[in-house]
């Protein structure tokens, strides 16, 4: 099975100027950038997410991403802890892949993930090589 990061390489979602509140339309009004034609399961370090954000965010990959099978939230922190939890996560899950369009963290995760194919996803939705 496949993993995803979710903000930036599945969702595109303006954060400026939401309030804590305010994240929780921020979240149901994202577009789609990549539709992954596989089930996938989505791996992110939202920071500090409250229960409705969350169900906003389950809710939104339930309707825009017909794949979807679950989600799993890391702590946010240093991008080397956030790699370390993604990195538990998608060995515990045995995935295939995992795609982020961050380069700099794909750099640190794909030597905690020896095995797993690492993918940049272009803010177009094209995904490469990390």
């Amino acid at each position: 099975m496949q993993g995803y990061d979710l903000d930036g390489t599945l969702a595109d979602v303006e954060y400026a100027n939401a309030s804590v509140r305010g994240l929780v339309n921020v979240f149901k009004s994202a577009k789609v950038i990549y539709k992954p034609s596989r089930p996938f399961v989505v791996i992110t370090a939202r920071p500090n997410t409250t229960a409705e954000q969350r169900q906003a965010t389950t809710e939104w990959l339930k309707e825009n991403q017909p794949n979807f099978k679950a989600i799993y939230y890391v702590p946010s922190g240093s991008e080397a802890n956030v790699a370390k939890s993604k990195a538990a996560v998608i060995k515990r899950l045995n995935l295939d892949s995992y795609t982020c369009d961050n380069e700099e963290f794909n750099q640190l995760l794909m030597p905690l993930v020896p095995g797993v194919k690492v993918y940049k996803m272009s803010s177009r939705g094209e995904k490469s090589d990390a």
